[in-house]
């Protein structure tokens, strides 16, 4: 069992390497030799150069003293990759038996994301793939999730305190590592004040998209401000005199994040639509959403954000939209011009698990084109709860 409120300083460590590998690392080297294989069959496309799949004895380390390993700890959760690159740590940890969302943004990923799409093809993959602008408003599009990694991507990030505290609502774990420095570039110790490092558009690789680097007790902050108690941290690389800039002085924190924030669990349990490769999903006429909630619940609200196509507006003209719960109409909503649209529910208090059914006045027929019966595509569904403070705690990892 992870230690809901560990001593800081008690859990911070340099790793070094194994002295026999570990079994699931040993798989993971394994897998990898498998998307090398493929990769090197198809050479038209550039792809990520990178080996993310040497983070598994990281993570593995990361875990030690919880109970459990990366496969014992995931399970078959939903699981989201962010920065996904090429997806082979998401492929792997699909191979371990989660359900694996993976995300990138195509304008920064080294292949526009042809890299991830071409290995989902040969590996007869099931993962979801995502296009998302992380330093955007973004939403995850099936929260929660048990666990979300994001490895490598957080000083790539214009604005990382807007992407953990979106994420503190929509995950109950984080996995983070990123890049972290114990002195500035002109030598003065920075590790125990909580600062952050902006590094200049050339200053760290010549590479324009590294923003800020956080000493080890700014990344703390950060985390602890933005939603997420700081249950593991690790570091490896130069532990001694790091700093932001310098070849040869890199180093990494490895971080396991637990949530502060209420997590509930939202079932699309029929009507649905797989996933388009925007993350955005058709619905049925007729489609429902189960919502578990967490105990002490006193008031909670679904938010659906839709998108209603210019196309469908003109042949329909405005859409009705009706929400039930059992016998009971919990909302009615006309959608009376195209484009993005937002549909908010409060749900009754005092439940513990609410059932919600959708249902429109329209929808297309399948077709020829699409066997699908299509009534309104969803791009995220967000719940949001008013917890009573004696229930405020999320549990600790068993």
């Amino acid at each position: 069992m992870v230690p809901q409120h560990p001593d800081p300083a008690a859990l911070t460590v340099a790793m070094t390497p194994e002295p026999e590998v570990h079994p699931l690392v040993a798989r993971a080297w394994e897998f990898k030799q498998r998307l090398d294989a493929i990769r090197a069959a198809d050479p038209a496309v550039d792809w990520y150069p990178y080996d993310t799949l040497s983070n598994v004895m990281h993570l593995e380390r990361l875990l030690e003293g919880s109970g459990h390993n990366l496969a014992s700890f995931l399970g078959t959760a939903l699981t989201a990759d962010l920065g996904c690159a090429d997806g082979d740590l998401a492929f792997f940890l699909e191979s371990l038996g989660a359900r694996v969302h993976a995300f990138d943004h195509p304008a920064s990923n080294h292949n526009t994301m042809k890299g991830v799409k071409r290995l989902k093809e040969r590996l007869g993959s099931r993962i979801e793939i995502h296009a998302t602008d992380l330093d955007s408003r973004f939403t995850l599009p099936e929260p929660p999730y048990k666990v979300v990694f994001l490895l490598g991507a957080l000083y790539h990030l214009k604005n990382p305190f807007h992407v953990l505290e979106t994420l503190a609502g929509q995950t109950e774990y984080c996995v983070l590592s990123t890049k972290v420095a114990r002195r500035l570039p002109t030598g003065e110790e920075i590790r125990h004040q909580p600062v952050a490092y902006l590094v200049d558009d050339d200053e760290l690789n010549g590479d324009p998209s590294n923003f800020w680097i956080f000493s080890e007790t700014g990344l703390r902050r950060l985390c602890r401000r933005a939603g997420f108690s700081v249950e593991r941290l690790l570091t490896l690389g130069d532990t001694a005199a790091s700093d932001p800039v310098r070849a040869g002085h890199d180093e990494r924190a490895f971080c396991l994040l637990r949530t502060l924030r209420a997590v509930t669990y939202l079932d699309p349990y029929f009507g649905w639509h797989s996933a388009e490769d925007t993350g955005w999903r058709w619905t049925a006429r007729r489609f429902g959403i189960r919502a578990d909630l967490p105990a002490g619940t006193r008031t909670a609200r679904l938010q659906l954000k839709l998108f209603f196509p210019q196309w469908l507006f003109e042949v329909w003209g405005a859409l009705q939209l009706v929400c039930l719960s059992g016998p009971d109409q919990l909302g009615e909503f006309t959608l009376d011009s195209p484009g993005p649209q937002t549909v908010t529910v409060a749900l009754p208090a005092g439940a513990s698990a609410v059932d919600l059914v959708f249902e429109l006045d329209h929808a297309l027929p399948p077709d020829q084109n699409d066997r699908r019966e299509r009534g309104i595509i969803i791009s995220s569904a967000t719940m949001e709860c008013g917890i009573h403070p004696a229930s405020a705690e999320t549990p600790s990892m068993e």
